[in-house]
């Protein structure tokens, strides 16, 4: 199956530089396109850059060849930044890519309902008589194309259509971690800090805990002025930015547990899938979550959950993951196993490919 990608995506170095890029966006897709090739789809990509709209941002984005993804074909295409004829400027462009170098394929992909990929879609469908599945990662648009690919279940539940499928991704090779000689106890998150991923309102809980040989390592991009507070007045609450990957995965590996705070209610309006869980996992370690509506049941026993702003809860579990005994780490390590055999990323794009069945 020939397959056209089309969405925001970058080498990993370029996450770093590029402000609008989002990492786990640009490492969902990646992986996902990984995984099909290895499953015997081929894949071209288009791809362009993100900008706040002109004269703020760039007038005519477009990337640099080094900043396009080195794992498979990609062409950057450019658009005109301007408000009002922006999103009809750059669907214009993906026509004219498809069109310039006679990119032949079987099934469209778009990632996220943008009209650009509204645009296009229509395109593919009614001009080249091709096929459109578009993955709904934020937002709940879904009645146009021929397959609709869900990353939240609540958002899946709640649209009655023929062709949908929920695909929130696979997890990586899984990580044995000796965590029994893991020392230092440090919390670490590692994603965005938004409204919507709330660790800046899980910072002021662990701030109240006070608790003295617990740490809080945040890895990420961002700013918040609350947050930078905290850190200020709480040593054990560290701001490390977006690193390097090989900075995150030794952070992950020496990790004591992982957190992933979430906002609810930004939740329930943005529909989206948290994707650092499937990074979480692999390493077989305690992971400290607010209940999160857009998960599958088989997500939750896997987590240790508090409500929003529940002091007492979060005691609770600080306290729980300290008393475990070598066999509770290790029981832990083999539920996080078991889930990485079973949701893979080649096996989760394998079961995708044999449901398109074009």
């Amino acid at each position: 199956m020939k397959i056209l990608w089309v969405g925001v995506l970058t080498s990993n170095e370029a996450v770093k530089k590029i402000e609008l890029v989002s990492s786990a966006a640009n490492h969902w897709q990646s992986q996902f396109i990984t995984g099909i090739n290895n499953n015997g789809a081929s894949t071209i990509c288009l791809s362009w850059l993100p900008s706040r709209y002109w004269p703020i941002g760039i007038f005519k984005p477009k990337f640099d060849e080094v900043d396009l993804p080195k794992n498979f074909k990609t062409y950057g295409v450019s658009y005109y930044n301007i408000p009002l004829i922006r999103e009809l400027s750059l669907g214009w462009s993906l026509i004219k890519t498809i069109r310039k170098h006679k990119i032949d394929f079987d099934l469209l992909i778009t990632f996220n309902p943008f009209k650009r990929h509204l645009m296009l879609g229509k395109y593919a469908q009614k001009m080249l008589k091709k096929k459109w599945a578009l993955i709904i990662a934020d937002g709940d648009f879904a009645k146009d194309p021929d397959f609709s690919i869900f990353l939240s279940q609540g958002s899946y539940l709640s649209h009655k259509l023929a062709n949908k499928y929920l695909m929130q991704g696979g997890t990586g090779t899984f990580k044995d971690v000796n965590n029994k000689c893991i020392r230092d106890k440090i919390i670490v998150y590692t994603g965005s800090i938004t409204n919507l991923t709330e660790i800046t309102e899980f910072a002021l809980l662990f701030d109240k805990i006070g608790a003295k040989d617990i740490k809080l390592h945040i890895y990420g991009k961002g700013n918040s002025s609350i947050l930078n507070s905290i850190v200020k007045k709480n040593a054990n609450i560290v701001l490390l930015g977006f690193v390097d990957q090989n900075i995150l995965d030794k952070a992950m590996l020496d990790a004591w547990a992982f957190v992933n705070p979430r906002n609810s209610i930004e939740e329930i309006k943005q529909n989206t899938f948290p994707s650092k869980l499937l990074e979480y996992i692999a390493y077989g370690k305690p992971i400290i979550s607010t209940p999160v509506l857009s998960l599958t049941s088989e997500f939750k026993d896997l987590l240790m959950l508090y409500n929003d702003n529940d002091i007492l809860a979060l005691t609770k579990i600080l306290s729980e993951i300290e008393s475990y005994s070598n066999h509770d780490l290790d029981v832990i390590k083999e539920k996080a196993k078991e889930f990485c055999l079973v949701n893979s990323w080649d096996a989760k794009t394998r079961g995708f490919l044999n449901n398109i069945n074009i």
